[in-house]
C-alpha cells in the first residue's frame, strides 16, 4: 500500500529503512509507521544529482563504500543523510528524503556490481 505522500517530508524529520529498486522506482518503507513510500527515481536522482552538484555519484559511492567497510553496523538512514550532509557541508535535516533514498539505491546497486565482479 502506498500513500499519495501525506507522510512525506522534505526534510529529515522522518528515517527509511534501505529501499527496493524499481525500474521508475524507489520505494522505500518508513522506519516508525512501516508505510512504504515510492519515489518516481527519475526524479529523484536528478534531485540527488543537484543537490551534491559538483561532485559525481559514483565518486561519493566509493567514499560512502570505504567508511561503511570501516563501521561495524549494517548501514541504515542516519548513516545515509549523515554523509550526505557531511559531504555538502550543510545540517543533516537539509538532506531531502528523496535524495537520500536515491543515495541509498545507488549505494546498493553499486555493491551488488561489486559483489558480481
Amino acid at each position: 500500500m502506498s500513500t499519495s505522500k501525506p507522510y512525506h517530508s522534505a526534510l529529515g524529520s522522518v528515517s527509511f529503512k534501505a529501499p527496493t529498486i524499481g525500474p521508475h522506482m524507489y520505494l522505500a518503507e518508513a522506519s516508525i509507521s512501516g508505510w512504504p513510500e515510492a519515489f518516481d527515481r527519475a526524479k529523484a536522482d536528478r534531485a540527488l544529482l543537484e543537490f551534491i552538484m559538483p561532485l559525481a555519484v559514483e565518486e561519493l559511492i566509493e567514499t560512502f563504500q570505504v567508511s561503511a567497510k570501516l563501521a561495524t553496523d549494517k548501514t541504515n538512514w542516519n548513516d545515509i543523510t549523515s554523509f550526505l550532509a557531511k559531504i555538502t557541508n550543510q545540517p543533516q535535516t537539509m538532506v531531502p528524503t528523496d535524495v537520500g533514498v536515491a543515495f541509498w539505491a545507488h549505494v546498493l546497486l553499486a555493491d551488488t556490481q561489486q559483489g558480481m565482479n
